[in-house]
């Protein structure tokens, strides 16, 4: 399903460099739960990030069913089409309902609230009669588990899972672990976490990094095995392991001793009377064009986000009024001209004339000279045409 080559990551700050992934080579399967542990900056969410298509590889590649992120895949339409990611800050909505940040997923792929599909994925999560609760009126662990319901809306091949136990207690953890434990039944759920108790009860593989490197990669499930195995007339593949053509005529001459084969679209089955044959596994689905929120969508979040927060939003309002209000009086006092300001009384009194000689001036009727008795060539502009020269 998912395949990293060479995968390498450096962050650059000015001259110096960190190396946080140094050349990871690893592949995951169609379904199963893998944890990712290590020490912090060890590497883990770098790695989460770039198997969820948020960052780019400074090398190596990332393969979605034989297609390259980046190359084959635009990185938009791979995470709203393939990726459920879970964070550890929930990331809700906080105008909306439970309900509503579920049906966020959808918006955000044009498709049409179908208010049903939520109702089914809040149910997956114990959450079904809290769909019209404001997310401010839900515990730690319920906000989790909407997180949860929203990815599970989209219906992800692979969820995606940053410390999401980070903020809960353990009685919250461990309903999180179990909901997730039973998602990996169908989809891929990889897992960054510092619980190494919850990564052993939980996990069908466990994946060690330090210092960007994979130090440990240890299979706790037959569905992971290294090497192939057949136990109750069903034969296992490794997950790692590619099909040869070899590898199918072995399958086609020991058909009849086998009652299925657990595989991972590296190869096609037909029925028992026909034979293996290898195919190209690259799911074109991945390169569904990427959406985005329509514009109705767009004015709706953002008036239920400023009705969520009435008070910072008038607040807000009254700060701009006072700040606009400011840098007017400022604007005006800096483009105050003295002169003009007294030559427009002037004129205003009706006074008959101003009398301009060898570039200085006299004044009737109260206009001051705005600093000695000299005029600039702005304020004679100013008075060209208004009197008589």
């Amino acid at each position: 399903m998912i395949r990293l080559e060479n995968l390498s990551k450096i962050y650059r700050s000015g001259s110096s460099e960190v190396a946080a992934l140094k050349d990871v080579n690893l592949t995951f399967p169609q379904k199963g739960m893998v944890f990712v542990v290590g020490k912090s900056g060890s590497g883990k969410s770098t790695l989460l990030n770039l198997m969820a298509g948020m960052d780019g590889a400074s090398g190596g590649t990332v393969t979605a069913n034989g297609l390259a992120l980046g190359r084959d895949i635009d990185y938009d339409a791979y995470r709203n089409n393939a990726i459920g990611f879970i964070f550890q800050e929930f990331n809700l909505n906080q105008g909306l309902n439970a309900e509503q940040n579920v049906l966020l997923s959808e918006r955000l792929k044009r498709n049409r609230a179908d208010r049903k599909k939520a109702a089914r994925a809040l149910d997956a999560v114990g959450l079904s009669d809290k769909a019209k609760k404001k997310i401010q009126q839900l515990s730690g662990g319920e906000q989790q588990r909407v997180a949860i319901a929203r990815a599970l809306i989209k219906e992800p091949k692979i969820v995606l899972a940053d410390e999401p136990t980070g903020k809960l207690d353990e009685a919250n953890g461990k309903i999180l672990f179990d909901i997730l434990k039973k998602l990996s039944e169908t989809v891929l759920v990889v897992v960054v976490s510092h619980d190494r108790e919850s990564a052993e009860r939980y996990a069908d593989r466990i994946i060690e990094l330090s210092d960007g490197r994979v130090v440990s990669d240890k299979i706790k499930n037959p569905l992971f095995l290294e090497d192939t195995e057949v136990n109750d007339a069903v034969l296992y593949l490794p997950y790692h392991k590619k099909i040869t053509q070899k590898d199918v005529d072995f399958l086609n001459q020991n058909k009849d001793k086998l009652t299925a084969v657990l595989h991972e679209t590296r190869f096609k089955s037909h029925p028992a009377s026909d034979n293996f044959s290898l195919e190209n596994n690259a799911d074109k689905s991945f390169l569904k064009d990427k959406k985005s929120l329509k514009p109705g969508d767009v004015f709706f979040l953002s008036w239920r986000n400023l009705a969520a927060r009435k008070f910072r939003t008038v607040g807000t309002i009254f700060i701009c009024i006072v700040m606009f209000a400011v840098l007017g009086l400022c604007v005006t006092i800096l483009n105050y001209n003295e002169f003009q300001a007294n030559a427009r009384t002037f004129i205003k009194n009706n006074e008959g004339e101003i009398v301009l000689y060898q570039g200085a001036y006299n004044s009737y009727g109260g206009l001051i000279p705005k600093s000695g008795n000299k005029i600039s060539d702005a304020d004679a502009a100013f008075l060209k045409g208004k009197f008589p020269e």
